[in-house]
């Protein structure tokens, strides 16, 4: 559509054969600048010199509305989206464990939630974000098996590296993340999945959020807090994340790569897009192009150039003097900088996930209705689903929660079977428990001995059978997680072994094995999401 020299072109909102909202476009002349424009004094290319633009509220970029552009008395132009995705709304926790803790407090060098959610919301095609902190959880022990030895309580660094165990982030940080979504998706606890392999590299079957590891150890042999990332690995799905706990670390490509891959993304690295079938779009893999189109910061109304910019204006490349493209984060990425964390990623990224998105069934409350729903793209509304293998029913969605992690092993006695201090957070969801005495139970739960007790202040009580045989094997040691609803203020959690299995397990005929108070906050001393979008 060409608009004549001196004529205004207007864009109009319909609602059925109703205007409900009309407003000129902007000239070319004031299209939106770029936000790298931040980075350098060098005048930096447009995107267009002929585009006409508009920014409109975000509640009229829905189904029901039909989008017109006209100018004078002449025809409407049809600008309604062809197709519409989910209005997709996803979830961010950030965990910070601290192992070991002095009075020093190191998680004081976390970058804000809230300048990470505003770029990262930037960066993913999501209607919502929720991202919050988890309170941290300081541990003076924990529970790790080394080499062939049996799991056992360790109090300080050096005995984990004597024994063999020091891979803090395989061990300690990566499962904790990762039994934090299986807190927060039903599945906390299940020690293994349906073919009887351990739960450990989980990938969510839901496309509600991820939780994010970072950590800290003390190393009292050298006088200072470490990374608790001991040999450098970094990770992620569908889920759940871990990576280091430096600033450039979080503001910078790691969070975005790792986050990338929970939201469905796999690298896209050299020879990718010849294999997706895309190389005449991306000749150079994951590297946007001046071909590519560019990304656009919503919540600063600025365009992202394709290209790097530096304190100099576009960096070029030495041999060829073009600019050279932004890497996808899935493909490198780009360092964190004064105006942005991350980078845009290419548009090829986003549409794989929006199609996750669109795919994959997530955890919400439909009409008051908490439950596990999948987006129906004909009707554009979402439809009941099925929970995944072995998970728990919702019960409540996006409230104030414990969260708990607890260890079984052979040994009943020594501190090795036992719960560890709770995390908290705002935002986290709870489930219908399965009840130890009773019968009905999915077959996981055939034969299970272990269940925990959870008192609360006003003296009621549940129960949660944890689907886990008894444990003989020396060496074995398992993990669960659940989640606990923080305004019923829970007390105290105990954990017993059952003599006789489910599901003829008593609590009479039941030894208590440990016992763990719970002295909850005020839930307006927790920490705030910070919730952008719709």
């Amino acid at each position: 559509m060409s608009v004549p020299v001196g004529v205004q072109p207007y864009l109009d909102v319909r609602k059925g054969t109703t205007t409900v909202y009309s407003a000129p476009l902007v000239s070319p002349a004031n299209l939106p600048g770029n936000l790298e424009r931040g980075l350098t004094q060098t005048k930096l290319q447009s995107y267009s010199t002929t585009a006409w633009s508009i920014v409109v509220p975000a509640t009229v970029v829905a189904p029901q509305y039909s989008f017109g552009i006209r100018y004078g008395n002449g025809a409407s132009l049809d600008a309604t989206p062809v197709k519409w995705a989910r209005p997709a709304r996803f979830t961010i926790g950030r965990l910070s464990l601290v192992l070991w803790p002095t009075a020093q407090d190191p998680t004081t060098s976390k970058v804000s939630i809230s300048k990470l959610a505003r770029d990262y919301f930037d960066s993913i095609p999501v209607s919502t974000l929720n991202y919050f902190d988890y309170t941290p959880l300081r541990l003076d022990y924990v529970i790790l098996q080394g080499s062939s030895h049996p799991p056992r309580k360790y109090t300080k660094f050096a005995d984990v590296v004597i024994d063999g165990a020091s891979d803090l982030y395989g061990k300690v940080l990566k499962p904790l993340a990762i039994r934090v979504s299986l807190a927060n998706t039903g599945r906390g606890l299940l020690i293994r999945d349906a073919k009887g392999a351990v739960v450990y590299g989980d990938s969510s079957p839901y496309s509600f959020g991820s939780y994010i590891g970072i950590g800290w150890f003390y190393d009292a042999a050298k006088g200072k807090y470490q990374d608790a990332n001991t040999f450098g690995y970094s990770g992620g799905w569908t889920g759940w994340a871990a990576t280091w706990n430096d600033p450039a670390g979080q503001c910078g490509n790691l969070f975005a790569h790792e986050l990338g891959h929970s939201l469905g993304l796999s690298h896209f690295t050299t020879g990718t897009a010849k294999q997706w079938g895309i190389a005449d779009e991306y000749p150079n893999d994951g590297v946007n192009g001046r071909n590519n189109p560019w990304g656009f910061d919503t919540m600063r109304n600025l365009f992202r150039t394709w290209y790097r910019v530096d304190a100099n204006g576009p960096v070029l490349d030495r041999a060829t003097g073009q600019p050279v493209g932004k890497h996808d984060p899935m493909n490198g990425g780009e360092d964190g900088n004064a105006v942005a964390c991350y980078p845009q990623f290419t548009a090829y990224q986003a549409m794989k996930m929006q199609n996750w998105l669109d795919a994959t069934p997530t955890l919400t409350d439909e009409n008051g209705t908490p439950g596990v729903y999948r987006w129906n793209s004909t009707t554009l509304r979402y439809d009941s689903a099925t929970a995944a293998d072995g998970a728990l029913r919702p019960a409540k969605i996006d409230i104030p929660v414990a969260t708990l992690v607890g260890t079984l092993t052979a040994n009943l006695t020594d501190g090795t079977s036992q719960i560890y201090p709770p995390l908290f957070a705002k935002s986290g969801n709870v489930f219908t428990l399965p009840n130890p005495f009773g019968s009905g139970l999915p077959a996981p739960y055939t034969d299970a001995r272990y269940f925990v007790k959870i008192a609360y202040a006003d003296g009621s009580v549940d129960y949660a059978l944890i689907p886990d045989r008894e444990i003989t094997n020396a060496t074995q040691l398992d993990s669960f997680s659940l989640n606990l609803e923080l305004q019923r203020n829970p007390k105290r959690i105990q954990l017993f072994h059952a003599h006789k299995a489910y599901p003829a397990i008593t609590e009479q005929d039941s030894d208590l094995i440990y016992t763990r108070e719970i002295n909850p906050p005020t839930i307006d001393q927790l920490p705030a999401p910070v919730v952008i979008g719709s």
